[in-house]
């Protein structure tokens, strides 16, 4: 007698390796990718505030500073800004060159076009470029399931096809004369095939497709 476990070693060692297929990022949610996935670009791809606020140079805090612009997602400070400024920036807005820390806006005092701002270190509330990933990195490996957080990674970098192992197809038979269709009483020694349903259920769940 073995275990259950060795059972299970000794049938998976004898199954064939299923064929990889390209798949939409849309319709790979629980499939197993069959290649490692490495970052083509870094995320973030460029250094941009973590909150909203205002954008300076450390070296010149604590100071009361002209604005003298505004940076939004989406919508970058065009120009350089001059020394002894700041900008207005916005979370996800790319931080203007030269400066290098933004200021909460809850800690700063505004004075008409005059900004009143504390010491702030270098970087501080700034997600720098390659924080998350950078490029080149491995980012998911061979026989990693996908799940929402793979899938979500995925699509930052700009993926949009997947490879994956082939679905596999499971045939499900209920066997026995006992055995009766869901909706039908089942009569005196009669069992409704209730296990198919559960099994047909555990497939899909793993990504198989069951017949």
């Amino acid at each position: 007698m073995i275990s259950v476990a060795e059972a299970l070693r000794a049938v998976i060692a004898k199954l064939p390796r299923l064929a990889s297929e390209t798949v939409p990022l849309a319709t790979a949610r629980g499939r197993v990718l069959t290649a490692d996935v490495i970052a083509s670009r870094s995320l973030p791809h460029f250094d941009n505030s973590a909150m909203d606020g205002y954008a300076a140079r450390s070296s010149e805090l604590p100071a009361v500073l002209p604005l003298v612009g505004v940076a939004a997602a989406g919508a970058p400070l065009a120009g350089a800004v001059t020394e002894r400024s700041c900008v207005r920036i916005y979370t996800g807005a790319p931080v203007p060159p030269g400066l290098d820390t933004v200021v909460i806006q809850e800690d700063v005092q505004i004075e008409g076009d005059q900004i009143a701002l504390p010491a702030s270190a270098t970087g501080d509330n700034i997600r720098r470029t390659a924080e998350d990933v950078a490029a080149g990195d491995r980012v998911l490996t061979a026989g990693t399931r996908l799940s929402a957080w793979e899938l979500g990674v995925l699509a930052a970098l700009g993926i949009g096809e997947v490879a994956v192992s082939r679905a596999p197809r499971v045939a499900v038979i209920a066997t026995g004369d006992e055995l009766v269709a869901v909706g039908t009483v089942p009569a005196a020694g009669q069992l409704v095939a209730s296990s198919t349903y559960a099994l047909c259920a555990l497939i899909e769940e793993l990504g198989g497709t069951a017949t």
